[in-house]
């Protein structure tokens, strides 16, 4: 199930450069649900401060955040009595950098959570969650898939990460959206550690 959620994510973003080339290559104007252009980035002294500054927003966004109601560090136990038993469960990973890992995917919600526990013995957390289409699962803020650009960053322009290709807040471990090109909406979630790894 793991491969099929990869592989997933993997087909909406090798479409995305022809949908791209298309759609902009095509029309006069790609203006529709677009994001404004993004400002430079400030250099030296104002870029540190900068990015401290959104990096404390970011911080302070996703202590407070969750999907579907799913927290960072929440139980196996709390997940099932909160989205009921998944579809599928992997099997523990030893990882490389230490702890192992367990992926669960529930196919009516779209949806994967990532556990990790320091060693084969130790109690499994969420450490990461990702969405996709047609998921109805929604972040703390409302966000879902379907959302406008607008809508996320409404919500969550506080601890954006500019120069990016999807909309990033916080640093490589915090919530992400990606974005379809022909309607500009949130068509996937992820959110805590990469599920590659």
């Amino acid at each position: 199930m793991a491969v099929y959620i990869r592989e997933m994510a993997s087909r909406r973003v090798h479409g995305l450069g022809l949908r791209l080339l298309l759609v902009c290559g095509l029309a006069a104007s790609c203006t529709a649900n677009a994001a404004p252009p993004a400002s430079p980035a400030p250099s030296g002294k104002h870029a540190d401060a900068d990015d401290e500054h959104r990096l404390a927003a970011a911080a302070a966004l996703l202590e407070h955040e969750a999907i579907g109601g799913v927290r960072m560090g929440m139980t196996q136990a709390d997940v099932v009595a909160l989205l009921g038993e998944p579809s599928w469960q992997g099997k523990r990973n030893a990882e490389s950098s230490g702890g192992f890992s367990l992926e669960w995917y529930w196919k009516h919600l779209e949806t994967a959570i990532l556990f990790f526990g320091a060693d084969a013995m130790a109690p499994m957390t969420v450490r990461g969650v990702k969405v996709v289409g047609p998921s109805p699962l929604e972040t703390a803020k409302g966000v879902g898939i379907g959302s406008s650009r607008r809508e996320v960053e409404a919500a969550y322009a506080a601890g954006h990460a500019r120069g990016r290709e999807d909309y990033v807040v916080g640093g490589d471990e915090g919530l992400t959206f990606s974005f379809t090109l022909d309607t500009g909406t949130v068509d996937a979630i992820y959110w805590g550690l990469d599920f590659g790894s």
